[in-house]
């Protein structure tokens, strides 16, 4: 049986590692795809900004 040289075993030990990294991304690329929506805070925060605003214009 031949013997790897250092350098082919650390070749191999990358592509290993490559493809394992390559699995986990595939695996977590769903999660990364649900983004929480923030328009909904910001259009309540502004209609509670411009209530706060017409309520101290008007007193």
């Amino acid at each position: 049986m031949q013997s790897l040289s250092s350098t082919e075993i650390q070749i191999s030990f990358l592509e290993v590692l490559n493809e394992k990294l390559r699995r986990e991304a595939a695996d977590h690329a769903p999660v990364q795809a649900r983004q929480i929506n923030y328009w909904p805070m910001f259009v309540v925060s502004g209609l509670l900004s411009f209530s706060a605003w017409t309520l101290s214009w008007i007193s």
